[in-house]
């Protein structure tokens, strides 16, 4: 064992950089887990269909505490894909369409959606 470590001792730089790489690599793959999640979670929540393939700059943004979890989902899809999503998704089926390019809803007590809830 003593060897060993004064192998490694002597190769501390080689160490050192293995190390880096593989923290690099579990922060990568740990983050790009969590986003998904926060995606998948975001869709349940809100009964939304899966986002279309054709969408573009898909952002999550996670707020609030452990408590008051709270997530923003945002992409680009073309008008006609967006309203199609929109109408065939339960959260937002028969919903009427406010003016406008946004569509804001929020939960009632008894689990209906409301437009334009602030």
């Amino acid at each position: 064992m003593k060897k060993v470590l004064r192998a490694l001792w002597k190769r501390k730089w080689r160490v050192l950089v293995v190390l880096a790489l593989l923290v690099a690599v579990g922060v990568y793959f740990w983050e790009r887990q969590a986003r998904a999640g926060a995606i998948a979670i975001t869709l349940k929540w809100s009964r939304m269909d899966a986002i279309p393939a054709q969408a573009a700059d898909v952002e999550v943004e996670t707020t609030g505490g452990m408590f008051t979890r709270g997530f923003v989902l945002t992409f680009e899809l073309p008008p006609e894909r967006m309203a199609a999503w929109l109408a065939t998704s339960a959260g937002t089926a028969g919903v009427p369409r406010p003016g406008g390019r946004r569509r804001r809803c929020e939960r009632r007590a008894r689990g209906a959606w409301r437009p334009g809830a602030r």
